[in-house]
C-alpha cells in the first residue's frame, strides 16, 4: 500500500495492491449519514476532527487523533475465509447505534473487506437487505469492496428480518 496523496485528510487517496492488480480509492468514504469507511495506509495518519468514534479492525491503532474521541475500539479481525463472524454483529450494532447521533469511522488496513462487512451489517441493522447493504458499500467505497466471498456469503446467510 502506498502513502496517501497530498491534500486534506478527507480528500486523501490511497492505492491498494490486490492479487489481480492495484486499485486507487479515497482513504475516507462516507457510506451514509454519520457512517464512514476507511483504510489506513500508514500508521499515524492524521484523523480528521469530524469523527467522534473510531472502530479499527486492523488490530493496532492506526490514526493519530488531534481531538478527543468519544470512543476508540481496536479489534484484531482477519481478512480471511476462516475468520469467525461472531464479532461482526455486536460491532455492527455498536456502529449503527453510535452513528445515530455522531460520526463513526470504521477502518481496516485497505478499507475493503473487514470494514466493509461491519459497515454493511450496520446498514442491515438500519433496515437494508444484504444485497442493498453490499451494493451501498460498493457504490460509496469502491466497486472492489467486499471481495472476500466468506464475508459476502455470511451477510446473505444471516438476514436480520
Amino acid at each position: 500500500m502506498n502513502h496517501p496523496h497530498q491534500g486534506s485528510a478527507l480528500t486523501a487517496r490511497m492505492r491498494v495492491r490486490l492479487r489481480d492488480g492495484e486499485v486507487e480509492m479515497p482513504v475516507f468514504s462516507q457510506i451514509s449519514e454519520n457512517l464512514w469507511q476507511a483504510g489506513c495506509p500508514q500508521n499515524g495518519l492524521p484523523l480528521p476532527g469530524r469523527f467522534a468514534h473510531v472502530i479499527n479492525l486492523a488490530g493496532v491503532p492506526a490514526y493519530r487523533a488531534h481531538h478527543v474521541l468519544m470512543t476508540s475500539t481496536v479489534v484484531d479481525m482477519a481478512d480471511s475465509s476462516d475468520q469467525s463472524m461472531d464479532i461482526v454483529d455486536p460491532l455492527a450494532r455498536l456502529v449503527a447505534d453510535l452513528a445515530a447521533t455522531s460520526a463513526v469511522l470504521v477502518n481496516c488496513l485497505a478499507g475493503l473487506n473487514r470494514s466493509g462487512v461491519v459497515v454493511a451489517r450496520a446498514l442491515m441493522h438500519r433496515g437494508l437487505t444484504a444485497d442493498e447493504a453490499i451494493a451501498t458499500v460498493r457504490a460509496r467505497r469502491h466497486e472492489r469492496a467486499l471481495y472476500n466471498e466468506h464475508f459476502v456469503t455470511w451477510l446473505h446467510e444471516n438476514p436480520l428480518h
